[in-house]
């Protein structure tokens, strides 16, 4: 999470990277920008500091290309909301939206395993040696690490 307004702390976006396995299954990209979508709508909606109207939601999704296969696919959307009055602090309006963090979380891991969407753990740093199948080994294992559930914020 981060501002752009750091005197009058109205505003605050979020920015979102998801990795998954290779997959050209657009309908799977389409239901999570859309589960996405409807998990910040219904957050909003129960919000009196927020203003549900004044937002700015932008999913990036992969292009669908027979041609190419890789190993990854990335996935990432960014949130911008502003707050109906100026806030206390920005920790507060941080403090605020972690329980919309924490569902888009659920929102995410949910919709992932309903649509055979595979997340994966990338480190920023390449690991030397590491091969496809311990990306996706290291996401079994620590299956309730930060790095496989909660979205990179920045």
């Amino acid at each position: 999470m981060a501002t752009m307004d750091k005197k009058n702390h109205l505003t605050i976006y979020i920015t979102c990277v998801i990795n998954v396995l290779f997959s050209n299954d657009i309908e799977a990209f389409r239901k999570l920008r859309d589960d996405i979508n409807d998990t910040i709508n219904t957050w909003l909606r129960n919000q009196e500091n927020w203003n549900r109207r004044i937002k700015i939601f932008v999913f990036n999704m992969p292009e669908v290309n027979s041609k190419y296969t890789g190993s990854f696919r990335n996935v990432d959307f960014e949130l911008h909301l502003r707050r109906n009055a100026p806030g206390e602090s920005y920790a507060r309006n941080v403090e605020e939206l972690t329980p919309l963090v924490d569902y888009l979380t659920e929102t995410i891991k949910k919709t992932c395993a309903e649509t055979g969407l595979n997340l994966v753990y990338r480190p920023s740093n390449n690991k030397n040696g590491m091969k496809l199948k311990d990306y996706v080994e290291e996401v079994l294992a620590n299956d309730s690490s930060p790095h496989t559930s909660q979205p990179q914020t920045g």
